[in-house]
Order: structure tokens, then C-alpha cells, then sequence
């Protein structure tokens, strides 16, 4: 799924946007959630420190909220580096966006074009931005997605056989218990999944250090693993080269 999150005051400004977002769920036929918050709110901060999805934000950076706008897309690069940022101004205003924002998306003059180039950016995103491949498992007849690129590593429990999956939410390592296999869960996810142990699958975009002397690897969080095997490190290296 996608998140979109509108920082958009203006209604007539909002319609444009979401008439636009409309367009694009159609033609893509994926899963869009629209938010919008024409303010600073306690559920627009709960938003920017949820990292579960990817978000695209689209400020209307008028006149009248510039100040408390800008003060918003600082709040957001502050926390999340990831997701990205759309503003809708004019040429007056690109000085100070650019002074105060790092890592924008675009910025639109607006009102020239304004639906035809939102239109473009959207779909940019869509289909070079977004990681949204989901990793979806029973458990206790529900079922549970959890996106690929948050799972750290998959160990398998040696007392009762399940398999407990190490990923992270809103920068807090978390686990989860599952009774599946590893070779089954391996099924189940991408290329960016290897073997590093018999009893373990790590995500090789998390790893940013490997000690095959010494059989551990390190994630993005610091967190060192001793689960790393010489056994398979020909078939990890080979993956993850590029």
C-alpha cells in the first residue's frame, strides 16, 4: 500500500490532488491511502513516526501557512529520510524551500500545469520509488503482512521449531513467532533474502558487514549476528554483488 499525505489547507486545492490520485489508483489499480491534515496535529506526528508504508507528502506551500508548513516538512525530514516530499508554491517561495528543505521530490509552480505534472510525479513514484513487496503469513487464522525491506534476519527456535522473524517498526527491532519453516518462508521472499546459517535467512540489504573468520554479520541497527556460516559464503557473496 501507499500512503499519500496531503499538508493542503485550501479545498479547492485538495480536489485537484485527490482527482488526481483517483486517476492514478485506476490506471495502476494499487491499494492508495489519502490523508490530509491542513494543520500540525497529534495524529499528523503519530503519522510521520509511523514507517511502516512509504509516504509521498504534498505540501501547498501558500502564502498564508508558509511558515507553519515549512516548520511541518522539517518535522518530517527530521525523522523520516525515505519518503518524499512535493511542494506546490510559486517561483517566489523556491528560495526558501530550498534553503530550509533537504531531498525534495519536486517542486510545482502552481497553478501552471498543476495536474498534468502531479500526475507525472505520481507515477514516477509509483513505479520507481515504492518497495511494497509484503512478506504474508498465517497466524491463528489471520493473516499478517509485513513489508520485505523492515525484515532484518529469520531464525528458527530450537525448542519448538518455529521461526521467528527480526524486523523493525518505527526503529525498534521487533519479532515475531510463526510456525512455518525456513525453507518455507525462503519461498515466500525475494532475491534480497539469503542463507547465511542453517538457522538463519538474513535480508542482505540490512547487512553492512560480514566476518566469515569469526561467522557473524552486522545489520543497519548495529545489531551483530553470530549466525554467519563460510558454508554459504560463495552463494552470499554472489547475490549480493550490485
Amino acid at each position: 500500500m501507499m500512503k499519500i499525505v496531503l499538508i493542503v489547507k485550501n479545498e479547492k486545492m485538495q480536489y485537484k490532488i485527490k482527482k488526481v490520485i483517483r486517476i492514478i489508483s485506476i490506471q495502476s489499480d494499487k491499494e492508495i491511502s489519502i490523508l490530509n491534515f491542513p494543520n500540525w496535529s497529534k495524529q499528523l506526528n503519530q503519522e510521520i513516526n509511523d514507517d511502516t508504508y512509504y509516504k509521498l507528502y504534498i505540501i501547498d506551500f501558500s502564502e498564508k501557512e508558509n511558515d507553519s508548513y515549512l516548520k511541518i516538512a522539517q518535522k518530517i525530514r527530521k525523522k523520516d529520510l525515505e519518503s518524499d516530499l512535493i511542494f506546490i508554491t510559486n517561483k517566489s517561495l523556491l528560495e526558501t524551500i530550498h534553503q530550509n528543505i533537504v531531498q525534495i521530490f519536486d517542486i510545482i509552480d502552481t497553478p501552471k500545469d498543476l495536474e498534468s505534472h502531479l500526475l507525472k510525479d505520481i507515477q514516477i513514484v509509483m513505479t520507481t520509488k515504492i518497495d511494497q513487496q509484503m512478506l504474508m503469513l498465517k497466524k491463528e487464522k489471520k493473516t499478517i503482512e509485513i513489508p520485505m525491506k523492515k525484515i532484518l534476519y529469520i531464525t528458527r527456535d530450537k525448542e519448538d521449531r518455529k521461526a521467528i522473524i527480526y524486523y523493525t517498526l518505527n526503529d525498534q527491532e521487533k519479532l515475531l513467532r510463526v510456525n512455518y519453516t525456513l525453507k518455507e518462508l525462503k519461498a515466500k521472499l525475494d532475491s534480497r533474502f539469503v542463507r547465511t546459517h542453517k538457522s538463519c535467512i538474513a535480508n542482505k540489504k540490512r547487512m553492512i558487514g560480514r566476518n566469515y573468520m569469526k561467522k557473524y554479520f552486522v545489520l543497519d541497527t548495529g545489531k551483530q549476528v553470530e549466525l554467519l556460516s563460510p558454508k554459504y559464503q560463495e552463494e552470499i557473496e554472489k547475490e549480493t554483488v550490485g
